[in-house]
């Protein structure tokens, strides 16, 4: 069974959270509430949705809304306008050199892909 846990981006203070705070103050639009995948990347980090992994080429964890499941989008500089998503934990699973090397609030420079 899968861990369920959340972080907090405050845009405000620009830091994460890792206890959640009052349930009303999630609406307010100064937080933006990630949650954990259940899976760790090469170096034993927990991976969210909005971590940015390296194995091959970068990706977004995402939270696919239609699947309800999180997925990876591609970061391809060439391909602005197009990417290709992989189901998370297939493609994490089966990898052994996937490491986080950002997220996108404190590193959105590497949104931009390779």
């Amino acid at each position: 069974m899968r861990e369920i846990k959340f972080r907090i981006w405050d845009k405000q203070v620009k830091k994460f959270f890792y206890q959640l705070p009052e349930k009303h103050h999630l609406m307010w639009p100064r937080f933006d509430v990630q949650q954990f995948t259940g899976l760790k990347d090469k170096q034993g980090k927990k991976i969210y949705e909005g971590d940015i992994l390296r194995g091959i080429k970068p990706w977004l964890v995402v939270w696919d809304e239609r699947n309800f499941e999180f997925s990876l989008k591609k970061l391809d500089k060439a391909k602005e306008s197009e990417y290709m998503r992989a189901h998370f934990s297939d493609f994490v699973g089966t990898r052994k050199n996937i490491e986080i090397i950002g997220n996108k609030w404190e590193h959105p420079e590497l949104l931009k892909g390779e």
